[in-house]
């Protein structure tokens, strides 16, 4: 007798092991960047910055949303082979291009060293292209467990090679040969988990479905890689290179906490929301169920944050990156917000809304680029940039929010159930924490354990008092997944 599908135990299980192999990785990472921030200067994290900015941007191209178009559709051999050579065919395609087109990032940004990181950057795209399928094979068929393999490898190489060349004096470069190499480690170990075998001939019938899907997506994707750079390229552009750097270690830390985390849900959830696309009940439920859950993490993440961000700033990075310190307690809130509308995306693609999904992230884009615009050119500061995000993200996620709520056919009151618990939780904690933090005025990195392990501890008791028997159903569910 073939086992029920349950949505709660495969996305426990997908985001335990996704998170599991992310965290690993990424905390490996955080470790190298506290040893980066303190063996590059600000202009070296800046200089890196545009490469970075730039490939994020254009990476949403690089297999033109075959990926998706996959674990949408049917497993079938003649097809995932035919969305192989059209993501190598692509991601060359943009390879060239980039590399072409670098010294138009060097007179953006105002800075010639943008031309040769973002060159040697590009790279990446034809060596990913190699294993993006097969990435795609592994998380259609919810394979999350063998993932860490590959995603703990990509960040070991990454860190481990960038601290090297720092060492001996590299600069910018060794944040960039870190990325490549990181990259190629990672697509080899793809390809030594993963069975898929690409055969050099491919069925032309399967390109125009794949496009035809995937296209759709790359314009959300677009647009949401817009939303989520737009206030690089403006600090970059308005500020320099020193300025870019403070601003993107800012978001190290809610980055690999929060959006990290939000990350895995959506890597997870889109195929177990494709299986539930049939039944709008189970969709609406799955949906609320997500953010309850993803809500009982990020809130309290985020809350902490704001309130633990100088001794964050001062153990991990140093006394010389405090002008972080501002800025991370806006982007930590940005992160919260975003969370909490994070999965919207794969609820409208699950259900085969992508235009719609397109309209509502260019009205998103077109409230927040003149808002940045305005606000950095105005204040000359990267606190500005950070809390126009934060208003930003808040008005399009009411707007989301309402518009899912139609599609879902789920109230108001649904939604606010469905953060009770979190919110009652980080309120309590957040008052704990705060008289705690003013009270205990030691170094830096006392206060920061003894603030993790009292707010901590705080928000565990609250939430057991208020809501015991969803701890013992999470991790009922939890133990579920991680056994099967």
């Amino acid at each position: 007798m073939e086992e029920k599908f349950n949505p709660a135990v495969a996305t426990v299980k997908g985001t335990f092991w996704t998170y599991l192999s992310q965290f690993s990785g990424k905390g490996l990472t955080l470790l190298t960047t506290a040893i980066l921030a303190r063996l590059l200067g600000k202009d070296d994290f800046g200089v890196a910055s545009y490469a970075i900015i730039t490939i994020n941007l254009l990476d949403v191209l690089q297999d033109l949303g075959v990926g998706l178009a996959l674990i949408y559709h049917e497993e079938e051999y003649e097809r995932t082979n035919a969305g192989f050579w059209v993501g190598i065919a692509m991601a060359t395609f943009l390879c060239i291009v980039t590399w072409l087109l670098a010294p138009l990032g060097a007179i953006f940004f105002h800075d010639p060293r943008a031309t040769a990181v973002i060159r040697i950057l590009s790279l990446t795209f034809p060596i990913s292209s190699l294993s993006n399928v097969h990435d795609s094979l592994m998380r259609k068929q919810l394979r999350f467990g063998r993932k860490i393999i590959p995603d703990f490898f990509r960040s070991a190489a990454k860190g481990i090679i960038s601290v090297v060349l720092a060492f001996a004096g590299f600069g910018a470069w060794s944040l960039i040969y870190g990325q490549v190499i990181g990259t190629a480690v990672a697509t080899i170990a793809f390809w030594w988990i993963c069975p898929f075998r690409p055969s050099l001939g491919f069925a032309k019938k399967f390109v125009r479905p794949l496009l035809s899907y995937g296209i759709a997506s790359v314009t959300v994707d677009t647009l949401s890689a817009v939303t989520l750079n737009i206030d690089y390229l403006f600090v970059g552009h308005f500020l320099g290179a020193a300025a870019l750097g403070v601003y993107t270690i800012s978001f190290r830390i809610p980055e690999l906490l929060i959006k990290q985390f939000c990350g895995v849900i959506g890597r997870v959830i889109f195929p177990i929301y494709t299986k539930l696309r049939t039944s709008r009940e189970e969709l609406s439920n799955g949906f609320l169920s997500t953010l309850h859950y993803v809500t009982l993490v990020t809130l309290p993440m985020a809350v902490a944050l704001v309130i633990l961000s100088k001794p964050f700033v001062y153990v991990f990075f140093s006394p010389k990156w405090k002008e972080a310190i501002p800025v991370m307690q806006w982007v930590s809130i940005h992160t919260l917000l975003r969370s909490m509308t994070f999965n919207l995306g794969d609820i409208y693609k699950a259900d085969g809304r992508v235009k719609l999904l397109a309209r509502l992230s260019m009205l998103q884009v077109i409230i927040l680029v003149p808002s940045l615009y305005w606000a950095i050119t105005t204040y000359q500061s990267i606190v500005a940039a950070a809390w126009i995000q934060v208003v930003t993200a808040f008005i399009s996620g009411i707007l989301k929010l309402a518009v899912a709520g139609r599609i879902l056919r789920t109230s108001a009151k649904e939604f606010f159930l469905a953060l009770k618990l979190p919110a009652f939780g980080t309120v309590v904690m957040a008052c704990v924490l705060t008289i705690t933090m003013h009270s205990f005025r030691e170094a830096p990195i006392y206060q920061l354990v003894v603030g993790l392990v009292v707010g901590g501890a705080a928000y565990l008791m609250a939430l057991w008092y208020m809501g015991r028997d969803t701890m013992v159903t999470a991790g009922k569910v939890l133990r579920m997944a991680i056994s099967r």
